[in-house]
């Protein structure tokens, strides 16, 4: 695959429930040395940019890794998705088109040669489904 070292690429998804916690006890930086996917997308991370800053997160990732990150900008600490690529994609774009699902960061779309990884979290639509 262009870009990719063979024919197979490599891509894990990983619900954390908060990215943050896991770089605390460097789950994520130990996954990514151990598994080395091409490409791993991340649901859930609970994080905002603000924080992301303060904790300097973006550098807790491995260098070899291009980061693509959608936080949530209805609630801080809420929801949101990442994606990490070994190759940058043709394309990244970030939510479905409709604002009101939109804003809780939880898609990422990333289209590559002869490919395309779609990162989405979906929400939980609880005993009533409202949600839905």
């Amino acid at each position: 695959m262009s870009g990719f070292k063979d024919d197979k690429v490599s891509i894990w998804q990983w619900n954390v429930n908060g990215i943050n916690a896991i770089l605390n006890k460097n789950g994520l930086q130990e996954f990514l040395d151990s598994e080395d996917p091409d490409i791993l997308c991340v649901n859930e991370i609970r994080t905002d940019e603000e924080k992301m800053k303060e904790r300097k997160v973006k550098e807790n990732i491995p260098l070899r890794y291009i980061q693509f990150w959608n936080c949530s900008q209805a609630k801080k600490g809420y929801a949101g998705t990442a994606l990490f690529t070994k190759v940058a994609p043709i394309k990244v774009s970030y939510g479905i088109g409709i604002e009101k699902h939109d804003n809780n960061g939880r898609s990422i779309t990333a289209e590559f040669e002869h490919f395309a990884v779609v990162v989405v979290y979906t929400p939980n639509s609880g005993n009533t489904q409202e949600k839905l």
